[in-house]
């Protein structure tokens, strides 16, 4: 074996110092940077927060009260005045049937006076109902706030409560008078006092339902 195979080798030198001066040095500065706090919301910001909460629950508030009004007021006058609008129809069918039945039998002067008497009497009931028919109208639109339409609906039901009263005689002749005095008087309160008005409507609604069964129910 040869001499120099078992000298040993010297390790090589390390890297020139130009070599090593091209590693890259570790950053520090960014190591040693504390981390930033969170920037607190300002004053506006917490503001405008607490603007949207509460305009949120408002609107939270009147979507509730509009569905309440719909479902509680709204909704079943309205299925009234379609209920009325069927019976207006067949009491108006009925009295074209009597007009009819009338001119037919005009010889017969007995059974003319009384067919007249019935003819009468389904005139009035007429007048009623469409009495009826106006006070829940208006009673509807004032349901949705809007007193004009509740004036308009209201403009020709004190000639319909003239022509009852004609038909009507001692107490229920003086009822249908307490009606046209509350009649005046709901539509005066509807440029003021839309909830007296309300409430007048609302009395006038039951009197004419009481004088219907006291008369006209058969």
């Amino acid at each position: 074996m040869q001499e120099d195979d078992l000298t040993p080798r010297e390790p090589e030198p390390a890297d020139s110092e130009a070599a090593q001066a091209e590693r890259p040095e570790p950053e520090t500065g960014s190591a040693l940077e504390e981390p930033t706090q969170p920037r607190q919301p300002s004053r506006a910001g917490q503001f405008a927060r607490r603007a949207l909460r509460w305009a949120a629950g408002i609107g939270v508030v009147f979507l509730v009260g509009v569905l309440v009004t719909f479902f509680w007021r709204v909704r079943p006058q309205a299925d009234t005045i379609r209920r009325l609008g069927i019976d207006l129809k067949e009491t108006r069918s009925q009295v074209n049937q009597l007009q009819s039945r009338l001119d037919e039998l005009a010889p017969l002067e007995s059974e003319n006076e009384q067919l007249q008497q019935e003819l009468d009497i389904k005139d009035h009931h007429l007048d009623l109902l469409d009495v009826l028919v106006d006070v829940t109208r208006a009673q509807l639109a004032l349901a949705q706030d809007q007193p004009d339409s509740a004036k308009a609906a209201l403009e020709g039901t004190d000639d319909s409560l003239r022509s009852l009263q004609d038909g009507m005689e001692g107490s229920q002749s003086g009822m249908v008078a307490g009606m046209r005095e509350r009649l005046q008087l709901a539509i005066t309160e509807l440029d003021s006092d839309t909830f007296a008005a309300q409430r007048d409507l609302e009395i006038m609604a039951n009197n004419l339902v009481d004088l219907e069964a006291q008369v006209f129910d058969e």
